[in-house]
């Protein structure tokens, strides 16, 4: 699994595509880690197709990166007072941050929720001492 999901299918380009499949695959065999299919940004547990985006990343930089999502809407106070679509903004707290940090020069996939409203990217500079 690591060589055909982790460095065959990267390299091909189609890493976001078969996220799902990868992860039904390690499933199957009982494997707990599946961070060689990619980031779940959705929940602690299995993604599902039907309630997640899976979007492509190219870390061809230099820096590790993270994401966090954010699932505010609408104010619906507004909309339902007023017809008036005010959104929500995000706090920090209301962040989910993804699990692992995405390391340089990888091509991989993340899974966020269909209602994310907003996604953000941190990046880290690694500096082995």
């Amino acid at each position: 699994s690591d060589q055909y999901y982790g460095v065959c299918v990267r390299a091909a380009g189609c890493a976001a595509e078969l996220m799902t499949q990868c992860i039904d695959t390690l499933t199957e065999w009982a494997c707990q880690d599946t961070i060689v299919c990619g980031s779940n940004c959705v929940a602690n547990d299995l993604v599902d197709a039907a309630t997640a985006h899976v979007l492509p990343v190219n870390n061809y930089g230099s820096n590790y990166l993270q994401f966090s999502v954010c699932d505010r809407r609408h104010n619906q106070r507004s909309l339902d007072k007023y017809s008036m679509v005010v959104m929500e903004r995000c706090t920090e707290e209301l962040f989910h941050v993804c699990p692992y940090w995405i390391p340089p020069q990888t091509f991989t996939a993340i899974a966020i929720a269909r209602n994310a409203s907003m996604l953000r990217m941190e990046y880290c500079v690694y500096e082995d001492a």
